[in-house]
């Protein structure tokens, strides 16, 4: 039997890690967030998580289709 574990990319990732994955600058994510403009996030405390699948949605809505 193969024990080998496959590699799990994360649900959720910290604001820094999506503004890389986005590629936005970290505090141009963080005011994003301020102005209730950006991507859906929790809040647990004071840590700050984003969905990778919720990030895709917000992005996806802004797709622009041309010729």
């Amino acid at each position: 039997m193969n024990n080998t574990n496959p590699v799990v990319s994360p649900v959720f990732v910290t604001d820094k890690e999506l503004a890389v994955i986005l590629g936005l600058k970290l505090q141009t994510l963080r005011n994003y967030r301020s102005m209730k403009k950006g991507p859906p996030f929790c809040k647990l405390e004071r840590s700050i998580r984003y969905s990778i699948a919720d990030a895709i949605e917000w992005m996806q809505k802004g797709r622009v289709e041309t010729n």
